[in-house]
């Protein structure tokens, strides 16, 4: 979905739309969309009787839309507009985007020395407090490389590993990414000012029209587009990591670990979460005990957690039920809600 009115163009070579243009629209930018005019457009798909897969394809190309979206019933409670007030991710657009395209099209160019690359990422200097997660070390395991991974390639690494390896020219076109990702990973998450965001969004605008001339239309995707966008979401919604997607891709791979019999999911991740805020809570209070360690380095969380509120000082079990109940209870309704 775009916020703006954006013309695509149809490549046959590579059955693809793309959206280039950035030079030009940068002195004059794309209309903004607005959400009166659009949601008639979203209403009429949404009504067509004519459900067929080449209608909708043919009409999300034309507008972007498959029809009314859930998100809008927000709209006459809180003035929730869907064009403007939805984010983009940081992790995705960034790291899982913007650098492992850009990365993976200087691997398949035959730019530079892969074996060269290879050993200056082992050799790279990290520091004790990016060593104490993943490390993009193993150029040969790419294919596995998560979101963090792609964002320490980028920053700090990249202007050590590829110093040398790439032209002129193909350094000249990297050189906004590290810093777009040292804003946002990095020195961004100790606040954001004015002249911060300004900065942002010339890096980001030099980035888009530098792919464009370098690598032509078939480098101007959706989500390179969507880049010269995120600084207003800064300016609007605060710092990126304020409302990012990491936190919560970290829970779903706690969650898929948990073991169940697939039946009321949600009550189980609901009594979970109740469980894990109210420990968190209690410990930040000082209430409760952190409890013994444990001899074996396996243990079932599920159980400690659950002995542990039982068992805990002053804390009975009716008000244990009680609390579940009521998370349980808020987190139907708001499913109700949206469904």
């Amino acid at each position: 979905m775009f916020l703006c009115h954006v013309v695509g163009t149809w490549l046959n070579e590579q059955r693809h739309y793309y959206y280039p243009g950035f030079r030009e629209h940068f002195r004059y930018p794309w209309r903004k969309r607005v959400l009166e005019e659009e949601v008639e457009i979203m209403a009429e798909i949404e009504q067509e009787e004519r459900q067929t897969y080449m209608y909708f394809q043919d009409r999300s190309r034309e507008f972007g839309f498959n029809g009314l979206s859930l998100l809008h019933r927000l709209n006459p409670l809180y003035q929730f507009d869907i064009l403007n007030d939805t984010v983009f991710d940081a992790m995705h657009l960034l790291p899982l985007n913007v650098v492992k395209n850009h990365f993976s099209k200087l691997l398949s160019g035959e730019v530079m020395d892969e074996r060269e690359l290879a050993c200056k990422l082992k050799q790279m200097p990290w520091t004790t407090d990016y060593k104490s997660s993943r490390l993009p070390n193993d150029l040969e395991g790419i294919g596995y490389w998560k979101a963090e991974e792609y964002q320490k390639l980028a920053f700090p690494a990249s202007e050590f590993v590829l110093s040398g390896l790439l032209s002129e020219d193909e350094y000249t076109v990297w050189a906004p990414v590290p810093r777009l990702v040292e804003f946002v990973f990095n020195a961004g998450r100790d606040g954001w000012t004015e002249d911060m965001i300004q900065k942002f969004k010339c890096l980001s605008w030099r980035y888009c029209i530098l792919m464009e001339e370098h690598y032509g239309t078939q480098a101007c995707v959706v989500n390179l587009h969507n880049l010269i966008h995120f600084h207003e979401d800064i300016s609007r919604f605060s710092a990126p990591d304020n409302y990012w997607c990491t936190q919560f891709e970290r829970a779903v791979s706690r969650y898929v670990q948990q073991s169940s019999n697939r039946k009321y999911l949600e009550k189980t991740f609901a009594r979970k979460e109740s469980q894990r805020e109210f420990l968190k809570f209690q410990q930040s209070a000082g209430h409760l005990d952190a409890g013994r360690p444990s001899r074996s380095p396996k243990f079932n969380r599920e159980k400690v957690t659950y002995c542990t509120i039982v068992h805990s000082m002053g804390l009975s079990v009716s008000v244990y039920l009680q609390l579940i109940n009521i998370y349980f209870l808020l987190f139907v309704s708001l499913l109700n809600f949206f469904v």
